[in-house]
């Protein structure tokens, strides 16, 4: 990620201003950040993340999205794209959504040198205002492990840390996913 806001724009500047880009564009009060492309290993990681969650999914009313799909963390001041996010309300597939999704139960971000910091920072910190969420997963393909932390009583979040031989539960869809799926087909 680009650490160095390229303008500052209002919401509406930025709306405007990203559907002409060629790449995707974080925004967080007024800045504009460019997001990098992921690396071998962190795409083939958001992909077997979300094949396994759309066949669970399959046939509920939960919807899953990549990191092309833009989600609001805070209305007016924080717009994003996640690794991976699903989304299970109703109001995010009404026809004013269809660029814009608001109402996550799980976000999944993998983590690459270039975006750790600010996704386990600041981005981790308004995922964390989001009221409808209520897990948020970060995957780590060099160490090959996983941070999964969970929504418990306000303003808590706990912290379970994977390792490969684990399981990670998520709640927010009831999936038990072995740690060694996020991984598959990455090489050590």
């Amino acid at each position: 990620m680009n650490t160095l806001p390229l303008s500052r724009f209002t919401p509406a500047e930025y709306f405007a201003w990203e559907e002409r880009q060629l790449e995707r564009h974080d925004y967080c009060n007024g800045e504009v950040f460019a997001m990098s492309g992921g690396s071998d290993a962190h795409n083939t990681a958001a992909i077997n993340i979300v094949v396994a969650l759309r066949l669970h999914l399959k046939g509920s009313p939960c919807r899953v999205f990549m990191n092309d799909m833009r989600l609001q963390l805070a209305e007016n001041s924080h717009y994003s794209y996640p690794d991976v996010f699903v989304t299970c309300d109703a109001r995010d597939t009404l026809p004013e959504a269809s660029h814009l999704k608001k109402f996550p139960v799980l976000v999944i971000e993998v983590l690459s040198p270039t975006t750790a910091d600010y996704d386990l920072g600041l981005k981790f910190e308004h995922y964390r205002q989001v009221d409808t969420l209520q897990e948020v997963l970060f995957v780590d393909t060099t160490r090959r492990t996983a941070d999964l932390y969970q929504r418990s009583t306000a303003p808590q979040w706990l912290l379970t840390p994977l390792h490969e031989g684990a399981n990670v539960v998520l709640k927010s869809i009831g999936l038990v996913l072995p740690v060694s799926t996020i991984f598959d087909t990455i090489t050590p």
